[in-house]
């Protein structure tokens, strides 16, 4: 017997399996019949995505379910299905499960893909695996008289022939997202129940996933190749046996959920994930598809991860700091950029943290250990207390007063740092790298035409600010004229920046991403 629903559904982008459309399109002309093509699933589908309903809970039975029992041909309605017992049957059961007990491979890879486990176990204690392979052994016939004719009969066994290899493909996808092969009941294996039904692709794959062909356990009265019926199966078993031990490669590597056929640690299994694709459902609880949705909008995008102890694919909302920015972002250079994207875990901080001071400690804690940020610059700032600094933002912060106290503790504890002797890095270096000024940039001020390195307050030099703008500054003129045509539109349109030190451009840029700040000030100061 099979689930199906009354009526069908016209697809819509929106209602389209989470699948690839050449996989999903082919499975619609092998299986018309699937529960994801009926008109019942896009509602489940929406529900899952958006986290309003779990991959793992029972199936729901609603009263436009039908059943249809293969044995009589007859199509039952919720009362008649009621009277058998099968809705208590469906309503217990696991999307994994109701697939592999009708061999609905499309639905055990979309369920698979919305979340659902290979370990989830229904109320007699089955995995989806197990259960499949048993449900083989009802549809086996039997040699008891029948009062069906020859051809009736002959009917009746390639129907079954054609469900039990059904049944047996979802059973193989199964194992190939490593189920269990080992899983005994009743002192019955899965290599036994598939000896019994001479499943021959589900015995090599259970033999390639590590499936014991001699359970000592169960005693050599019980070995699985007692269940095959003639002498050339028993020979083919001891063949596949014999065959599987000589590989020295061990279990195949587990799929992707995502359904790309790529294992796990290639696919979604690497650091950061993969981003959602364009023409699923949007995760944000709307029914439109992710593209006409939150891929519209600037800065945020959802990524896929795979969560090893969930056994699924989790979504999560992140923040691109390039999208963020937009075309401002060239003004940070390339390697920053790439740095702080790899040291801050997918937008984890953003769903982690309770405020802007929180953000920066976790921050700071990852690009302070990977040297991203300066020691002395991580000292000082937690010394002082205070959030980053940043030039256009001391104004409004804080008083004159307070201010010059914050970076006399601030500087003070760059001093202490130098007096420590824990960095072998020259004074200057260091004092270049971490201490800041009243106006809330670097103390020391680096010469802003290219190639020149020299810095204010060292070797007696004294920058000259751009008497336009106020902001960039230079050793001479001769630096201020070979400047000139870089800084010329920045200047006339009054977008001139203060310099950061490379610390406070790290920490900035990283807070801004992390925070998920569109505007305001982090993105003010990296503008």
């Amino acid at each position: 017997m099979y689930l199906r629903t009354e009526g069908t559904v016209k697809h819509h982008r929106d209602s389209d399996p989470q699948l690839p459309r050449s996989l999903w399109e082919s499975f619609e002309r092998e299986f018309p019949n699937s529960f994801i093509f009926s008109s019942v699933f896009p509602h489940i589908r929406q529900c899952i995505v958006s986290k309003k309903a779990s991959p793992n809970s029972a199936v729901p039975v609603t009263s436009n379910l039908t059943i249809q029992c293969l044995e009589s041909g007859t199509t039952c309605g919720k009362e008649e299905t009621e009277k058998l017992g099968l809705v208590d049957l469906f309503q217990n059961m696991g999307y994994l499960h109701l697939a592999a007990f009708q061999g609905d491979l499309p639905l055990a890879y979309e369920a698979r893909r919305l979340g659902t486990s290979v370990r989830i176990r229904n109320k007699d204690g089955l995995s989806a695996l197990y259960f499949g392979c048993r449900t083989m052994t009802t549809f086996m016939g039997s040699d008891a008289p029948s009062n069906k004719s020859p051809a009736e009969e002959a009917d009746d066994r390639e129907a079954f022939a054609a469900l039990r290899a059904k049944i047996s493909r979802v059973c193989v996808f199964l194992l190939s997202h490593h189920s269990d092969p080992n899983e005994t009941h009743d002192g019955l294996s899965l290599l036994h129940i598939a000896c019994l039904t001479s499943s021959w692709d589900l015995i090599h794959a259970l033999l390639l996933h590590g499936a014991d062909p001699s359970p000592s356990s169960l005693g050599p009265s019980r070995h699985p190749v007692r269940f095959l019926k003639t002498e050339s199966d028993r020979a083919r078993f001891r063949s596949l046996v014999s065959e599987v031990k000589k590989s020295t490669a061990g279990r195949p590597p587990r799929l992707c959920p995502c359904a790309s056929g790529l294992p796990i640690e290639s696919c979604h299994g690497v650091p950061g994930g993969k981003l959602y694709p364009q023409e699923y459902l949007c995760c944000c609880g709307t029914r439109r598809i992710y593209s006409a949705c939150c891929g519209k909008q600037s800065g945020r995008v959802w990524t896929e991860e795979w969560n090893e102890v969930a056994d699924r694919l989790e979504t999560r909302e992140t923040v691109s700091l390039e999208s963020l920015l937009g075309d401002r972002h060239q003004n940070i250079s390339d390697s920053m950029l790439e740095r702080v994207l790899q040291a801050i875990d997918s937008g984890a901080l953003a769903h982690r943290m309770d405020g802007f001071r929180q953000a920066q400690d976790e921050i700071l804690n990852k690009l302070g250990a990977s040297g991203q940020i300066h020691p002395a610059f991580v000292v000082a700032i937690r010394k002082a207390g205070i959030l980053v600094p940043y030039p256009a933002g001391i104004a409004v912060a804080v008083s004159k007063g307070e201010w010059r106290e914050t970076i006399a503790i601030w500087n003070g504890a760059v001093d202490a740092y130098i007096a420590s002797g824990v960095d072998s890095q020259p004074k200057d270096a260091i004092e270049n790298a971490a201490k800041i000024s009243i106006i809330g940039g670097p103390l020391y001020r680096r010469c802003e035409a290219s190639g020149c390195a020299n810095i204010e307050g060292r070797n007696s030099v004294q920058l000259q600010r751009c008497m336009r703008c106020q902001t960039a500054v230079y050793c001479g003129r001769t630096c201020q004229k070979s400047a000139w045509q870089s800084h010329k539109l920045a200047c006339q349109s009054g977008k001139v920046k203060a310099q950061l030190l490379p610390s406070q451009r790290e920490l900035l840029a990283a807070m801004a991403w992390a925070t998920g700040s569109q505007n305001g000030p982090y993105v003010d100061a990296l503008s």
